[in-house]
């Protein structure tokens, strides 16, 4: 289906739809606990930067395959601006949303981005020698956080970020011997 004209307007209807959804403010909800929630733009821009990379790097730029990545970028532009300007609440959320903003800061050179990804980082990383983050939660916390430092670790250029997910995938196989 590569290049099939009608996956490209049925992407581009998908996105018109979802716009609707994003609130003014750029966050979205978390309809079962958190509304206008910048952490859910944060797993939202994560999950769309597949997207954004194949339509980025394989795109022939036809008119539509342009169309497709501006309203791309403009999404996540839309997010980043909640990212940046509505907080978190929990440490895991200040990662992902990280991670997030680094991909944007990728796709726009927006600096606020990579300021407010400096401002998380100087808080210091909840991750000990062993691998353990602060939550202890081997099967949702530790997948974010690792998913998370990947990303910032690609993105941002920076090896030091596989570090975190390096120690706490190794802890993970002593808990599971």
């Amino acid at each position: 289906y590569t290049h099939d004209p009608m996956l490209l307007d049925y992407a581009l209807g998908l996105l018109d739809a979802y716009a609707d959804k994003v609130h003014e403010d750029g966050s979205v909800d978390l309809r079962q606990t958190n509304f206008h929630d910048p952490a859910q733009c944060g797993f939202i821009v994560r999950d769309f930067f597949c997207v954004i990379e194949i339509v980025y790097r394989c795109s022939e730029h036809t008119e539509k395959e342009e169309l497709l990545y501006a309203k791309l970028l403009e999404a996540i532009k839309r997010h980043g601006e909640a990212m940046i300007n509505l907080g978190f609440h929990t440490p895991n959320h200040r990662w992902i949303i990280s991670s997030a903003l680094s991909i944007i800061y990728k796709h726009t050179g927006d600096k606020r981005y990579l300021e407010t990804i400096n401002r998380f980082l100087m808080e210091g990383i909840d991750c000990d020698e062993n691998g353990e983050y602060t939550e202890r939660s081997t099967g949702v916390y530790n997948l974010i956080c690792d998913k998370a430092f990947s990303v910032l670790g690609i993105f941002m250029n920076d090896p030091q970020f596989f570090e975190y997910p390096r120690r706490n995938l190794n802890l993970m196989f002593s808990f599971f011997e």
